[in-house]
């Protein structure tokens, strides 16, 4: 619990606001390690990518990428899923998409979505792609969970699980996960 909350922590020290106010909740499985870590001033935007221990952002099996606007963007989340969907399948021919079921927690709307790819140019090799997308009062987040191969069935519904608990939280109202209470 002490590592997920250092890595929560971690999120949002890029953008010098600490854990206050409007936060990401993911975590981060314990064989996963940060690999890279950006801070764009220009474009305020933050990005972490995760990746197995024995793995780098070079050469992943598995990815879980958070992307942190940290000044609002002008879409709501199932515009911006929308948006990336249409890029998607531009960037690879041989792909599908499928929005999924949109919501809202502790009064923050989201979009999923469920990409393939056969081959991607970036990394040349066949990739499925989980996304959410948040719009937070103050930011918009996407949380990523990708694959670089088809995982089995039970990987797919436990990275549904997965998702349900990616949620943003404003400790103001006191709705965050229970670890922080």
């Amino acid at each position: 619990m002490r590592i997920l909350l250092l890595i929560i922590m971690m999120i949002f020290s890029a953008s010098g606001t600490g854990f206050q106010n409007e936060n990401l909740f993911v975590k981060i499985p314990k064989n996963f390690k940060l690999d890279f870590k950006d801070y764009n001033k220009q474009t305020n935007i933050s990005l972490l990518e995760f990746v197995p221990k024995n793995e780098s952002v070079k050469n992943w099996s598995k990815m879980i990428t958070i992307t942190s606007y940290t000044k609002n963007i002008n879409l709501t989340a199932s515009e911006y899923i929308q948006r990336m969907k249409e890029m998607w399948k531009k960037h690879c021919k041989k792909s599908y998409t499928k929005i999924l079921p949109n919501g809202m927690q502790n009064g923050y709307k989201y979009a999923f979505i469920k990409m393939y790819c056969s081959k991607t140019k970036i990394t040349n090799k066949e990739e499925l792609v989980f996304m959410k997308a948040i719009k937070g009062k103050t930011r918009f987040y996407v949380v990523q969970k990708a694959f670089s191969y088809k995982p089995n069935k039970k990987t797919i519904e436990e990275t549904m699980k997965y998702f349900q608990k990616v949620t943003v939280f404003d400790t103001k109202k006191g709705n965050g996960p229970k670890i922080l209470r």
